[in-house]
């Protein structure tokens, strides 16, 4: 059973003030939560191959082709404003 000093613990890391009433109901809820990852923990698995993902998919790389683009005066038309090469925008973050 999860004790009382754990859950104030845990309450103070997570910066929660917890009353008494809460106190007894989160220790309750944190002692169901931990006998059910214990029985979890304890399940015998034989003979089955450490899995990190269920996914067997190798990654697939295309080569990079240089296809149809715009020309840098083409974009800069349609730009509000242009500083030598670059786009000016707004700010937008502080």
């Amino acid at each position: 059973m999860i004790e009382e000093n754990e859950v104030k613990h845990i309450a103070d890391l997570a910066k929660l003030e917890v009353s008494e009433s809460e106190m007894k109901k989160y220790q309750k809820q944190l002692t169901d939560i931990w006998n059910d990852i214990e029985k979890i923990v304890n399940v015998e698995i034989p003979d089955v191959d450490i899995m990190i993902s269920p996914c067997i998919n190798k990654n697939v790389y295309e080569e990079d082709k240089i296809g149809f683009h715009l020309s840098k005066e083409n974009i800069f038309k349609n730009a509000k404003k242009v500083v030598g090469d670059y786009i000016a925008v707004v700010k937008v973050v502080e």
